[in-house]
């Protein structure tokens, strides 16, 4: 019984390499589970003992590159210095896509060579769903920030929470199309420092403006 699921667990993981190799190369619209399966060297009834359909193959390897962004949110929002904590989030995010090469990969499948066609309609609703809690949870912890006066009066927490999002995605999306973009040890982290300077409430420029 062992090693019958540790052989499933193997036949899974080949299926996801394939399918992540092809869909670098093709697209994912334009690769099909009887390719995966072949370059797998498998037949296409491996596939569907592992997975329903392209879709939950396309998820699975999503899945296997993720960020641990829940758990790593969550120990943010309950820091006493919140904001201390989501910039160092911010720059550990951003040295994970850097120095994994699974993640970056995946990361460039999903943003350049997926087309959210009817077949992959569940596996973009999750997208959305990601989305969407990465910015609650970026929202709970502005507002956290906010009510320990660490937070600029001048910036609402919602607005704020938008413009993180904003500006992750986008330094990201830049160093996956041209990783020359940015040097991450010097650039990016003075620019999510600008970032972060700019939210931060400073009792002594307050004082002055009084």
């Amino acid at each position: 019984m062992r090693r019958t699921k540790e052989d499933a667990a193997r036949t899974r993981e080949q299926l996801l390499d394939a399918a992540e190799s092809l869909f670098l190369e093709k697209g994912v619209s334009r690769t099909s589970l009887e390719e995966i399966a072949r370059a797998a060297g498998m037949t296409r009834g491996a596939i569907y003992w592992h997975f329903r359909n392209k879709s939950d193959l396309f998820q699975a390897m999503h899945q296997r590159a993720d960020l641990p962004l829940e758990e790593m949110m969550a120990q943010a929002g309950t820091e006493d210095r919140p904001l201390d904590a989501l910039r160092d989030l911010c720059i550990s995010a951003m040295r994970s896509v850097r120095d994994d090469e699974r993640r970056r990969r995946v990361f460039v499948i999903i943003s350049q060579k997926s087309e959210y066609v009817e077949e992959l309609r569940s596996a973009a609703e999750r997208q959305r769903e990601q989305r969407r809690g990465f910015m609650a949870k970026s929202l709970e912890i502005m507002e956290r920030a906010a009510a320990l006066g660490h937070l600029a009066p001048e910036v609402s927490p919602v607005i704020a929470a938008k413009a993180l999002h904003a500006s992750m995605y986008g330094f990201c999306m830049d160093s996956l199309r041209d990783p020359e973009a940015y040097d991450l040890e010097t650039d990016i982290v003075a620019m999510i420092d600008v970032f972060f300077r700019g939210l931060r409430h400073d009792p002594q420029s307050a004082a002055n403006t009084a």
